[in-house]
This record gives structure tokens, C-alpha cells and sequence, in this order.
């Protein structure tokens, strides 16, 4: 999927956590918008500081994780079970 934030119609945040902010897509159903933010976190949240650029490394970090997934997942055999590429 290679298109800018602008063309994209962001519906609703449907749920945030204390890294991510998470949106449907109007126009296109069953997928989400992960946006990251440049909030670091400690203790469980209790402790809080903002890094200007680190949400752009951290979606990097998972954007390269999820390819490495996408590439090793073969198929899901069963509901608790998965065939991996080893």
C-alpha cells in the first residue's frame, strides 16, 4: 500500500494506547492507521518525555518487523497455531 496521509480518509480513532494512535480508513474497510508518537514511556507510564523523530524511528522499527513477519508466516494451520518459515 504506497499512498501519502493526505488521499487517505482517516475515520474515527478506535483505539490509543500510550505509543499509538490507532484509526479506521474510510474508503478502505478492514484496514487500520497506525500513527505513532514521539512519547517515550517508563515504569508502565508513569514516568512520560517526548522525543522530537522518535515515532518515525519506532515506525521504521515496526514497519521492518512486520515485513520480516509477513515474509516468515507461512499460514495458520489452527486458531493457537502457526506454520513459520524457519
Amino acid at each position: 500500500l504506497q499512498t501519502s496521509l493526505v488521499s487517505l480518509k482517516i475515520g474515527q480513532k478506535l483505539n490509543e494506547g500510550k505509543t499509538k494512535q490507532i484509526f479506521e480508513l474510510v474508503d478502505q474497510p478492514g484496514l487500520v492507521l497506525v500513527q505513532s508518537k514521539d512519547q517515550l514511556t517508563a515504569g508502565n507510564a508513569v514516568r512520560r518525555d517526548q522525543m522530537e523523530g522518535k515515532a518515525a524511528i519506532a515506525n521504521k522499527t515496526t514497519s521492518c518487523c512486520r515485513s520480516l513477519v509477513r515474509f516468515l508466516f507461512l499460514h495458520k494451520v489452527l486458531g493457537t497455531t502457526d506454520c513459520i518459515k524457519g
